[in-house]
């Protein structure tokens, strides 16, 4: 209800042209700082960026998966410590404070629940794992115990070296998946982690961009057309259309027979 309130006492005006300029500007300087990397997205619309399926409201709604997935691999390519700009061009006449606010907080709020969750996720893992190398060293010692006393204090038989060689190896992979996870894949969920992160919290640009020339032209024919301004040639009524038709169909076939007569004639002489 907070959110709602505070959307609605914003303005719904179109934003000012003198706003949209100073914001190219803006990008522009962006572009030719080294030190920022800026990262553009062309929208139809603004829906186009939302999941339709869901059924939150705009401001609360879930992005895109390609939109978001596009957003993600941009950021993955941008160092961590370097700042970015995400610059959406939308495809509209009018672009209010109040539909922007919106999108923006869309997009900021749904990386913020994504690395929420999986910062959550990779907490759990970590915990599981945690305990499965608790396990697994105590398991671990208990093998090597057992293979002491299988190839040390029993008769010298293949049979027992065989076993307690096999009691080491199977102790040691008790400690495989923890092994793993902490020389290796703990890394790859704290990167993720950090770039949503990252992207919850980046600088936003909204740029109102008109439709293509295709669609206004399209638009004023047709408006054109409805007005009267462009007039179409009237079309004749079907029955004097079909009257017609016949009248070419019966001089047609009087022709033709006028044409066999004359061939028969010709025969006869």
């Amino acid at each position: 209800m907070q959110m709602e309130e505070r959307y609605n006492k914003m303005k719904t005006d179109p934003i000012e042209e003198s706003v949209i300029q100073s914001r190219l500007e803006k990008i522009k300087a962006a572009r030719e700082n080294p030190d920022i990397e800026v990262i553009e997205i062309e929208l139809g619309s603004i829906e186009q960026i939302y999941n339709h399926m869901d059924p939150s409201p705009f401001y609360d709604k879930e992005l895109d998966f390609n939109a978001e997935q596009y957003i993600l691999s941009s950021v993955e390519e941008i160092p961590l410590k370097k700042e970015a700009l995400l610059v959406i061009y939308v495809q509209t006449k009018k672009l209010t404070e109040k539909r922007e606010t919106i999108l923006k907080d869309s997009i900021h709020r749904h990386f913020e629940r994504k690395f929420k969750s999986l910062d959550r996720q990779a907490h759990k893992k970590t915990r599981r794992v945690g305990y499965s190398a608790i396990f697994g060293i105590a398991f671990l010692g208990l093998c090597l115990t057992l293979s002491y006393k299988l190839t040390t204090q029993t008769a010298a038989d293949s049979y027992y070296q065989i076993l307690g060689q096999g009691l080491v190896v199977i102790g040691w992979v008790a400690l495989w998946d923890p092994t793993e996870y902490f020389l290796f894949d703990w890394w790859d969920p704290r990167k993720e982690i950090a770039e949503c992160k990252k992207i919850s919290k980046i600088a936003i640009e909204v740029i109102p961009v008109n439709p293509p020339e295709t669609e206004k032209s399209a638009k004023q024919e047709e408006t054109k057309v409805k007005t009267g301004e462009i007039k179409t040639a009237p079309q004749e009524p079907k029955l004097k259309q079909d009257e017609t038709k016949a009248k070419a169909d019966e001089t047609k076939t009087k022709s033709e027979e006028t044409k066999t007569e004359d061939i028969k004639s010709k025969s006869v002489e």
